[in-house]
């Protein structure tokens, strides 16, 4: 039965993979060192070193399907400086009969080992979280323990720390992604003991030691950047301490004009250096910081350029187009719209907590477009890459971390503000998002985790909007719009359509400033004055909006505004970068085509309240004029284990160690999906989330 199945496959990643006692005591004294004989351990370590065959295939696996995320070993120095003098030495002993003393450290050795576990772990032909992956993990570590990690550091001992931690991030239920960013804030420590935040230019080294290091060291601020942004923790190393170069761009290229084309890893640590590190410096403090300063990092994310040839949906069916080659320019493409998504995410939240019938009225208008539009184009890049490589997709910690994000923005959207002219998008894409998780939960912990709570807040969001569509006949728009369908304005806040809206804002400050200019009396807080100047009060588009909104879109440039049915010129936008073009149009009925388990909200019905007995239904009042006749029920609470870490792993931000974790915090307590109590922080769960039919799948369990 496809529900044993699952069962199994969730017991088989839970439980530890069986290795011996030898190695799991000497895996055990990881990071402190142990005091056996080193010699004797080394053997015993060589022993279980794979055939060469294996290894061989391992590595190309690991440098083709696991190094587009993170790479601190480059090919050339994995295999000449790491395998190659390895299986010298096995080659060595099956000649003479024993090992040559002191030939490979233990930390080089640590660091093959690390390679093989994450190469087993990416390997498709093999389960994901598979029993070879953790025994070579432990082996890893097992070495490390040979020699402390502290006492004169190697480079390759940073290396191999990092791939810990990378391996941790991926390696499913039985580490957590606090555990990656630990191990990578020490490897970071490890790192500045070494030098490698200072440009070794200086001390003569040769120029291969020089690239190496510059390379390791960017990849290492990178990570560790990415990590503290998903997680919201500090970072080990503040740029200003940082003179070191970047590498050379080996992969430039030059397009027919005579262009300089940059490489993936040179945009990436460009987009570091010049993004990230000004965004974690300028937001993970202790204060919130002013919301200026979210509008200025919101400007420089949007002026770094996004060049065509590392966009991944440039041209999507690509038949040379190799899983590395797609996944890296999948990663760039969301490295702008996940950074403004957290950059943006706790404004977005007080914002429906100032506006909750018309966030775009708020002061913090801005944040709440930035956040869903992004949120939206999360969600559908994902679909599309876990679409072009599903297997792939599916190991990596950053695609349900993230997806989890931008599924909560959207489904926030339906249970707090049903009446906002994104709420029926949303809904749809907060179905997409589950949809994802279903497909992810039959294999992954992590995506089981997320997928409890999303059906929570799914229901929960069917309910709402459910009443609201029955309670009010006629809804009031938000925006001025004549279309009742998916049309131009009723798209124009996401993905793909803000020309529209961006045409009528802009247009209508342009008059009001002319009105003003050339008449004494108009006021802003005048309906009169603005209805006698523009003739229709009830059509003015930017009197229900906050003025904020109007110098935000300003910022765009007009060659910037989004069209769904441009496909020319230099797409330099975040919803068209980041997630796969959509057709000019399509009919209503379509979109839900992809959603088949829900209806769409024009054919909403009210539902009996006892279909919704197993969840909370404590729900916040929208509107005077939304139906009042909301049964009473009893909210079952259940709440996950304190120590359950997965809510950290899922990217919410729950650490509450910055201003902004706060207002994230204080908006989740709100909203009836976190309980903080003297025993700790959790999510409301419903009951066990039942898997609907879909693919095959009939009435599995998640659990």
């Amino acid at each position: 039965m496809a529900g044993a199945d699952l069962a199994q496959s969730y017991n088989d990643e839970d439980g530890c993979p069986p290795v011996s006692s030898e190695i799991s005591r000497l895996s055990s004294a990881f990071p402190f060192g142990i005091d056996d004989n080193a010699e004797k351990t080394m053997d015993f370590l060589f022993e279980n070193l794979p055939p060469e065959p294996r290894a061989w295939s391992l590595c190309e696996t690991y440098m083709e399907q696991a190094t587009w995320a993170f790479r601190p070993i480059r090919r050339e120095e994995l295999i000449d400086e790491i395998l190659s003098p390895i299986y010298k030495v096995v080659k060595e002993k099956n000649t003479s009969g024993f090992y040559p003393p002191n030939s490979v450290s233990a930390h080089k050795l640590a660091a093959m080992f690390l390679v093989f576990s994450l190469g087993a772990l990416v390997d498709l032909t093999l389960e994901p979280y598979n029993k070879e992956a953790d025994v070579y993990y432990h082996l890893g570590r097992a070495s490390l323990s040979l020699r402390s990690v502290f006492d004169s550091p190697e480079i390759v001992t940073v290396q191999a720390i990092l791939l810990m931690a990378s391996y941790h991030g991926n390696a499913g239920n039985r580490y957590t992604m606090d555990s990656s960013w630990a191990l990578t804030s020490l490897g970071a420590k490890l790192a500045q003991g070494t030098g490698l935040h200072r440009d070794c230019s200086r001390w003569k080294m040769d120029p291969k030691t020089v690239q190496r290091r510059r390379s390791l060291f960017w990849e290492l601020f990178s990570t560790e950047l990415f990590y503290s942004l998903a997680l919201g923790r500090p970072p080990s190393i503040r740029l200003s301490y940082v003179d070191t170069e970047f590498p050379d761009d080996d992969e430039a290229t030059v397009d027919a004009q005579g262009n300089t084309l940059v490489g993936y890893y040179r945009w990436k640590y460009e987009f570091t250096k010049e993004i990230f590190a000004s965004v974690i410096e300028l937001t993970l403090t202790a204060e919130a910081p002013q919301y200026q300063t979210i509008l200025e990092l919101d400007r420089k994310v949007r002026e770094k350029t996004f060049f065509p040839h590392l966009n991944a949906f440039i041209s999507p069916e690509d038949e040379e187009c190799t899983p590395s080659v797609y996944m890296k320019r999948s990663l760039l493409g969301q490295y702008r719209s996940i950074t403004l998504l957290y950059l943006h995410r706790s404004f977005f939240a007080q914002s429906m907590l100032d506006h909750p019938m018309n966030p775009l009225q708020s002061p913090y208008a801005p944040s709440f477009l930035a956040a869903y539009r992004c949120a939206s184009g999360v969600i559908k890049s994902s679909l599309n890459h876990y679409d072009r490589f599903p297997e792939l997709c599916g190991r990596w910690w950053g695609i349900w971390t993230h997806l989890f994000s931008a599924a909560i923005i959207v489904g926030c959207i339906v249970t707090r503000s049903p009446s906002s002219s994104m709420a029926s998008s949303a809904f749809i894409e907060l179905g997409l998002a589950c949809d994802l998780f279903e497909k992810g939960a039959m294999h992954s912990r992590r995506a089981r985790s997320g997928l409890a709570i999303l059906y929570k807040m799914r229901e929960k969001a069917f309910q709402v909007y459910s009443q609201f569509r029955t309670g009010n006949t006629v809804s009031s728009r938000i925006l001025a719009v004549d279309k009742p369908d998916y049309g131009e304005d009723e798209l124009a806040l996401f993905g793909g359509q803000t020309r529209v809206l961006v045409s009528k804002l802009l247009n209508s400050s342009k008059k009001t400033r002319k009105q003003s200019a050339s008449s004494p009396a108009p006021s802003l807080s005048s309906p009169s004055s603005e209805g006698d100047a523009r003739g229709t009060p009830s059509n003015d588009t930017s009197r229900e909006v906050h003025p904020s909104l109007v110098e935000y879109l300003a910022m765009f440039p007009p060659s910037n505004a989004p069209s769904r049915s441009s496909s020319d010129g230099h797409k330099n936008t975040m919803e068209e970068e980041s997630a796969p073009p959509m057709p000019p149009s399509e009919p209503q009925q379509e979109q839900y085509q992809m959603w088949p388990n829900w209806a769409p909200p024009s054919l909403f019905t009210p539902l009996p309240m006892e279909t919704f007995s197993n969840i909370t239904t404590e729900l916040t009042p929208f509107s005077s004029g939304q139906s009042s006749a909301t049964a009473e029920t009893t909210p079952v609470e259940i709440k996950t284990d304190p120590s359950d870490v997965s809510l950290v792993d899922l990217g919410m931000m729950m650490t509450g160690e910055s201003g902004m974790d706060e207002q994230w915090i204080s908006f989740m307590r709100d909203s009836g999906l976190l309980q903080i109590d003297g025993n700790g922080m959790g999510m409301y769960t419903s009951s066990p989330p039942t898997f609907m039919a879909h693919e095959g799948v009939n009435q599995t369990t998640g659990y």
